[in-house]
């Protein structure tokens, strides 16, 4: 229940992001994150 009030709240931008975000930490990359990323990076905002 809360992953989904989360998802409900958080823009999917950041969801894909986070996502992209876990499947190169287990360096799972491959085509299809790279094409995720190659749009979804430069329209999320820098979390510092």
């Amino acid at each position: 229940m809360t992953a989904l009030r989360v998802l409900s709240v958080v823009p999917r931008r950041w969801v894909i992001r986070f996502i992209f975000a876990l499947r190169v930490r287990e360096g799972r990359t491959n085509s299809f994150a790279i094409y995720m990323s190659s749009w979804a990076i430069p329209t999320v905002p820098a979390f510092h």
